[in-house]
């Protein structure tokens, strides 16, 4: 339920003009911040077979906390000396629980050769939502009004909401061959299908139709190599992990490389490792206008890690 609240300046029907078009756009500004984290924790259990099969299976939980804060500004005049200006804060909060399972062996059929398959199910999750909006009207007209900057605000209110989620299942392949003691080259393949995304607790007929238009299943592939000289290890890698949207531009998929470095000595080892990858997103600032163009965002990630394992 949206409610108003006076600001002490003239109602909307006092400082509003229905003859005036603000037509023309002094420019926009937009900022949309984020944070969160989902904690994980695993419960393992595995099993060897003799010295060439490998059994694992655990038990996932995760608790989500998650805010996002945006806001939207416009400018707008009519040409005639008079202005509309438009500020809209959204905060959405995310949090709640869920669980997933995982499955998988590796074999050595030979001392060189190592492949592995693994499955992990999808996570289900129960979440809530609080969600509140903010909007602000401002008017600057040369018409008979008692105010110099008129205003006009709105207040949502705290909406609360209450659904579950199920992401998509995951399957990997991978392979391995290994040059005696001196080094290692090994190819992963995952296999994922978005459209099998599912919201319930509530009536999402729309958004899962959305999903089985726009979605499809995509595949990620990682291929790595190490490389061991005396104390001293080296690695890099490549990967490629297809867009889930079916009419998404290659500039979607993210693809990436990274490359490290370890050294080991009496009682400790130290690493460190760079990774970077990058993908392009569309992102529509007005989603209720399908007129206006969304925009096309370019994301550039980078990740150092830096570890030291001691060894008592």
């Amino acid at each position: 339920m949206v409610s108003k609240r006076n600001s002490g300046f003239a109602p909307i029907t006092d400082i509003y003009d229905p003859t005036i078009v603000y037509g023309n756009s002094d420019g926009h500004y937009f900022e949309n911040s984020t944070n969160g984290k989902i904690d994980k924790y695993n419960f393992t259990i595995a099993s060897q077979y003799n010295d060439n099969l490998y059994i694992g299976a655990s038990l996932n939980t995760y608790n989500v906390r998650y805010y996002q804060n945006a806001l939207l500004e416009e400018y707008n005049n009519d040409g005639n000396g008079n202005t509309f200006d438009v500020s809209q804060t959204q905060e959405l909060s995310t949090y709640g629980n869920g669980y997933s399972l995982n499955f998988g062996f590796i074999s050595k059929p030979t001392d060189n050769i190592r492949f592995g398959l693994a499955y992990q199910t999808p996570v289900w999750y129960t979440l809530s939502e609080d969600f509140v909006e903010y909007d602000v009207n401002i008017y600057e007209n040369d018409i008979n009004i008692t105010n110099d900057y008129p205003t006009d605000d709105t207040y949502s209110g705290i909406n609360s909401f209450d659904y579950t989620l199920r992401t998509p299942s995951k399957l990997t392949g991978s392979f391995a061959y290994i040059f005696d003691k001196k080094g290692l080259i090994s190819i992963d393949y995952s296999f994922k299908n978005y459209s099998n995304i599912k919201l319930g607790n509530a009536n999402f007929t729309s958004e899962m139709q959305d999903f089985n238009t726009d979605l499809k299943s995509t595949g990620e592939l990682r291929i790595g190599t190490e490389w061991r000289f005396d104390n001293l290890s080296l690695r890099g890698g490549y990967h490629l992990e297809k867009s889930p949207y079916k009419n998404a531009l290659s500039s979607d998929n993210n693809d990436g490389f990274s490359f490290g470095a370890g050294y080991k000595f009496r009682g400790a080892k130290v690493d460190l490792s760079y990774q970077k990858s990058s993908n392009t997103a569309s992102y529509n600032f007005y989603p209720q206008y399908n007129q206006l163009n969304p925009a096309e965002l370019n994301f550039d990630t980078s990740k150092i890690t830096a570890t030291l394992v001691i060894n008592i």
